[in-house]
C-alpha cells in the first residue's frame, strides 16, 4: 500500500509537510497548486487544503482530508496523488520555485 487517505472530496490545494519539500516541486510540475513551507504542524492540521504527509502523528490529528504517505516509492507516491487528485499531469504546469502558474509565451 501506497498511502492512507481520508476526508471527503480533495480540495483544490495541496499543503505538503517540511519533510516533503521535493515532492511540493514535482507536484507543481505536473500542476498541482502546492503549499510548501515550515509551517508548524498545529498550522498544517487545520489548513483547507489536502494534508499530505509522512507524519502519522499530524495525519492522526488531522480532521480534514489527508493522505499519509507509507513507502518509500517516491514513483507510487506521484501516481497515487495525480489519481486522487484527479489531475491531468502536465495540463497546467507551475513554476516549481514560487508555485505561480506558468505562461506560455508565443515565440516572435
Amino acid at each position: 500500500m501506497t498511502c492512507l487517505r481520508k476526508g471527503g472530496a480533495a480540495p483544490s490545494c495541496v499543503a505538503v509537510d517540511a519533510m516533503l519539500g521535493w515532492l511540493a516541486r514535482w507536484l507543481r510540475i505536473i500542476g498541482v497548486d502546492a503549499r510548501y513551507g515550515d509551517r508548524p504542524d498545529d498550522e498544517l492540521a487545520e489548513t483547507p487544503c489536502l494534508l499530505v504527509t509522512r507524519d502519522r502523528e499530524l495525519f492522526r490529528r488531522r480532521r480534514g482530508p489527508a493522505v499519509l504517505l507509507l513507502t518509500e516509492d517516491h514513483v507510487a507516491w506521484i501516481s497515487a496523488l495525480i489519481r486522487a487528485l484527479g489531475v491531468e499531469p502536465f495540463r497546467r504546469t507551475r513554476c516549481p520555485k514560487c508555485n505561480a502558474e506558468l505562461v506560455e509565451i508565443p515565440c516572435a
